[in-house]
């Protein structure tokens, strides 16, 4: 008989964040590794719980003090997947929050947006969310260095598990203010679904006057948004796969990095909350129209400008006026963003991949990678997925 170990699971299984981090546990664990798993919620009181089946190891979503001393009292191997709290005694697998605001703030410029906000937790030692503050410096620092204004609301810890936005009119007088048209990153996807639901309140369209967007991409909080929710994708079953090769180290008493291994995110899932664009100029806001929706065909420079019925040069002299770069370089950014997704969401070969963004072979799309990332398509495609 192999020598099994019980291993902790613990986690809010209402998240799909979570849930995908147990399948990717469950994906390294395989299925030879002798591996008993016991999943409970990561509270305090579950924690204690669990104690009693003297657990091996434990794979934690531990935010809070009490839950991190109660796992370190254990005297277990531990891996945190939580971003909440960044000074603690385990080794921990989780997101690049600093790159999931930098690429959301990157996603608003290059759709001409200068009017941006953040709507997240306050950070304090006592109630920490790191995560929050950190993917708000990396989309403020995007935002500055772009020489744009920027506002902050935070929300509450008690107002975090609801919905009900009457018991919260500072929110609505927050949003009221804003300038608009104004881009709204939101610090995950429930607070991004309590954002639309405000501007609804209030008579705020969505995405003309307030464009929003969460974080995690889990997709029944982003479908159930009305409209549905924008949103960063983020490696969860990965994180959940690499959290348990440390664990596995940990058993084997081998040493694991200092610094907490952070993921990259896996790039922006548009749907209607974010889908438009915040061009004053006219003609250039409806080229960036007639790019998006035809970026899957065969479409260049000279297509555009033959739609609006202007010559290349003039139409290159606009756009760089109005947002900093030329026609062909939003060609091949819609397109990249389109592959990007179909890379990290479907199993499309090449070069399907390629003649669904428009591009005549698979060469071409590695081309338009090493180009715009320095990298190929492949490669992106096994970033956000869980290795063999």
């Amino acid at each position: 008989m192999p020598d099994f170990k019980t291993i902790l699971i613990l986690a809010a299984p209402d998240m799909a964040y979570s849930r995908n981090i147990a399948k990717g546990v469950r994906q390294y664990a395989g299925p030879d590794k002798p591996w008993l798993f016991q999943v409970f919620g990561a509270e305090i009181s579950m924690i204690e719980n669990a104690r009693g089946l003297k657990p091996d190891g434990a794979i934690a979503q531990a935010g809070g003090e009490q839950a991190i001393r109660a796992l370190a009292s254990m005297n277990i191997p531990v891996v945190n997947v939580s971003g909440r709290r960044e000074e603690q005694p385990f080794a921990r697998v989780g997101i690049d929050d600093f790159g999931v605001g930098a690429a959301a703030a990157d996603y608003f410029l290059q759709r001409g947006f200068r009017n941006f906000a953040f709507f997240g937790f306050e950070h304090t030692p006592v109630i920490p969310h790191a995560y929050s503050a950190n993917r708000e410096r990396g989309f403020a620092d995007r935002i500055k260095a772009a020489g744009c204004p920027m506002w902050s609301h935070y929300e509450t810890p008690l107002m975090a598990k609801q919905f009900s936005i009457d018991r919260e009119p500072k929110l609505l007088a927050w949003l009221r203010e804003l300038p608009k048209p104004v881009a709204v990153l939101c610090a995950n996807d429930n607070r991004g679904r309590q954002l639309c639901d405000a501007c609804r309140r209030i008579n705020l369209r969505v995405p003309e006057d307030v464009a929003i967007m969460g974080v995690d991409n889990d997709e029944i909080v982003c479908e159930l948004s009305y409209p549905p929710l924008s949103s960063v994708a983020v490696p969860s079953e990965k994180i959940g796969y690499e959290a348990a090769a440390l664990l596995d180290r940990l058993f084997a008493g081998k040493k694991v990095p200092k610094s907490p291994v952070l993921l990259p995110p896996l790039g922006i899932v548009t749907r209607r909350s974010s889908d438009m664009t915040a061009i004053e100029d006219k003609d250039v806001a409806q080229a960036m129209r007639f790019i998006a929706e035809n970026a899957h065909m065969p479409i260049s420079v000279q297509s555009v400008a033959d739609h609006l019925v202007v010559s290349r040069r003039w139409l290159e002299h606009k756009f760089k006026r109005a947002i900093g770069h030329t026609p062909g370089e939003e060609i091949r950014r819609v397109r990249l963003e389109r592959a990007q997704q179909l890379l990290t969401s479907t199993d499309l070969s090449m070069p399907d991949i390629a003649a669904r963004i428009g591009l005549s072979d698979a060469r071409r799309l590695s081309v338009l990678f090493r180009d715009e990332l320095n990298t190929t398509p492949t490669a992106y495609r096994q970033r956000g997925r869980i290795r063999n």
